[in-house]
């Protein structure tokens, strides 16, 4: 049970900076501030709503499960589309992925 709270924690901790990492260099992007803080706003947008509307009809557990799930899963094709060549280290990636959350 401690281990799978670590776990939980520690994608928990790699979720949230990343985030914030995005928010914060949003500022920094070339081009209008104002239309990239747009951007960001209609990005997010559907995010709150599918997130209110599956927390109450699936619940909290289950809609973060879904969306860690479905973070791990682009995470793994991005591995993918850069280590596209290397067969082993994809190899590799994906079973410490499947372990991890075994």
């Amino acid at each position: 049970m401690y281990d799978k709270y670590l776990c939980y924690n520690e994608n928990r901790v790699a979720a949230s900076m990343s985030y914030y990492v995005l928010i914060l260099n949003s500022s920094r992007m070339d081009g209008n501030p104002f239309l990239n803080f747009f951007w960001q706003a209609i990005v997010e947008l559907p995010a709150y709503i599918s997130g209110k509307i599956l927390g109450d009809k699936i619940g909290r557990r289950y809609t973060n499960v879904l969306s860690f799930g479905l973070s791990g899963t682009v995470a793994l094709i991005n591995v993918f589309l850069v280590l596209g060549t290397y067969l082993s280290q994809l190899t590799n990636v994906s079973i410490i992925v499947i372990i991890i959350f075994i």
